[in-house]
């Protein structure tokens, strides 16, 4: 339930990081949120709904946070290859 989400985010870094030269933090802290998720299950004994929501959670806010950044033109995001227009 998490290693598909956690999969797609480390492919996206992977891909951001070789763009822009550096990894989002907005990645890095959904991949910390799919981590915690997966470290709890076992103790808490999570059914596999609980797990898809806690990752469905994750994703929205690394794509919020993705989100806003670009919107507001944080420095996160931009490519330092990017043409000035």
């Amino acid at each position: 339930m998490i290693g598909g989400p956690a999969l797609y985010v480390v492919g996206n870094l992977l891909f951001k990081r070789e763009i822009a030269g550096f990894a989002p933090l907005s990645h890095l802290v959904g991949l910390g949120l799919l981590a915690l998720g997966a470290a709890a299950a076992k103790p808490l004994h999570l059914e596999p709904l609980h797990l898809s929501a806690w990752a469905s959670f994750a994703l929205i806010v690394l794509a919020l946070w993705e989100w806003r950044s670009l919107r507001t033109g944080l420095p996160e995001d931009k490519s330092p290859a990017a043409p000035a227009g």
